[in-house]
């Protein structure tokens, strides 16, 4: 869906996101606090042509909108700003309808992606036995 700027599903201003690091145990920090030193692959990427990123036509073309757009993503904490130092933008972003119909956000990462190594085989549960895990009472996860 295009981009409607009065009809993005945000979160609030006051929005405060916790840094996923000051979640789990202090014990287990170390290792996902220095992901740049272990995922990060050791030669920069070039970000060719052959990955297709999407990105909204209205943002690509709107130079008033996109800075508007910007406006709201730092106000509601959801981006910070740093120099470029020549980079290009690697970021696609787009919208897709939610069942309420406001637009919900989506990062197009895929060029950013190349980045990163591949990260290791990971056994995941299945849905219902992620439905099932319990805790006991006045235990933590």
């Amino acid at each position: 869906m295009p981009y409607a700027e009065g009809n993005i599903s945000w979160p609030q201003v006051a929005f405060s996101p916790v840094p996923l690091v000051e979640c789990i145990p202090a014990a287990d920090r170390e290792w996902p606090g220095s992901w740049h030193k272990h995922m990060l692959n050791s030669e920069p990427t070039q970000h060719g042509d052959d990955i297709h990123t999407d990105v909204d036509p209205v943002l690509k073309n709107d130079k008033g909108a996109y800075s508007r757009f910007l406006h709201e993503l730092h106000k509601r904490n959801m981006v910070k700003f740093m120099p470029a130092d020549g980079q290009q933008g690697v970021l696609g972003i787009f919208f897709v309808q939610k069942k309420s119909g406001q637009l919900r956000l989506i990062f197009d990462t895929r060029r950013m992606n190349l980045d990163f190594k591949e990260p290791p085989k990971t056994d995941l549960l299945s849905a219902d036995a992620f439905t099932r895990l319990e805790t006991p009472i006045n235990e933590e996860f």
